[in-house]
């Protein structure tokens, strides 16, 4: 709920009620969210029996985000841009809303093809089982572009492509029981397409859960602060700055990795304390 709220106020820099873009938080607490966030923000109430009956009959998480999508576009018309909720806003995205108006599908970033990826056992693994897959009318090939799907922008006449996009996750994940294969077949369908990456508007840190435990800390000290007030202070835990130790750490060798750990000089001994 943090990641969202910090998500809205740093959008809040570029749009605002009188932009012309409406802006809508999809969830299942609209109470606690909107005691912190503006009032031009809308929300679309979510029941708990709809999340369960979106997980589908393998009781998949990650297959929420293509039925609510759906459910969404079918509902109201016009340009799209998904964001998941741990994103901060770098650039105004009304230029991706004019792309989107053109025809263009976005997406967060490419992640590469998966057969040249030697260094990502995720990857590596998934792109041997797509050697044998197969699947009625559609040919997932094993050296596909994976495509981050935390930022998804279509326009809702494309809503179709999530009714292609539901059968084939169903069927990956029956036979692949891995948390990212609603990424695959996101990046199957709009991989066609031939998306407009917006990694520079948007960053994505799906790679940095600790930020949650700064965003805990965030929201106690400015507990009962209007919106106004605390957005004021956003920058301060900006997540670009802050997980940059922690990327630098990930470059070093395992074994320096592990030695820094030993004598207490981890990367995150100052961020977590």
């Amino acid at each position: 709920m943090h990641e969202a709220c910090y998500s809205i106020a740093s959008l809040s820099k570029f749009i605002n009620e009188k932009s012309g873009v409406q802006v809508f938080i999809c969830t299942d607490n609209e109470k606690f969210l909107s005691a912190l966030l503006p009032e031009w923000i809308q929300y679309v109430s979510l029941t708990a029996e709809q999340l369960k009956a979106w997980r589908g009959n393998q009781d998949y998480l990650h297959r929420i985000k293509p039925e609510m999508l759906r459910f969404f576009s079918s509902n109201h018309p016009g340009n799209i841009l998904y964001c998941d909720t741990d994103t901060v806003f770098l650039n105004s995205p009304l230029p991706l809303f004019e792309e989107i108006e053109s025809g263009r599908v976005v997406m967060h970033r490419s992640e590469g093809h998966i057969h040249n990826q030697g260094d990502h056992p995720l990857f590596i693994k998934t792109s041997k089982f797509l050697r044998s897959y197969s699947f009625p009318n559609e040919n997932v090939a094993y050296d596909m572009e994976m495509w981050n799907a935390g930022i998804m922008g279509f326009n809702s006449a494309r809503r179709s492509l999530f009714d292609q996009i539901l059968p084939l996750l169903d069927d990956l994940y029956s036979k692949y029981k891995r948390h990212y294969m609603e990424q695959v077949a996101v990046s199957h369908f709009f991989g066609k397409l031939s998306p407009l990456a917006c990694d520079d508007y948007v960053f994505h840190y799906w790679n940095f859960k600790e930020f949650r435990t700064v965003l805990q800390k965030f929201f106690d000290e400015h507990y009962g602060e209007p919106f106004e007030v605390w957005v004021k202070d956003i920058e301060k835990i900006s997540p670009v700055k802050l997980i940059q130790p922690k990327l630098e750490f990930e470059k070093l060798p395992k074994w320096k990795q592990e030695l820094r750990k030993i004598i207490g000089q981890s990367w995150d001994k100052e961020l977590l304390r």
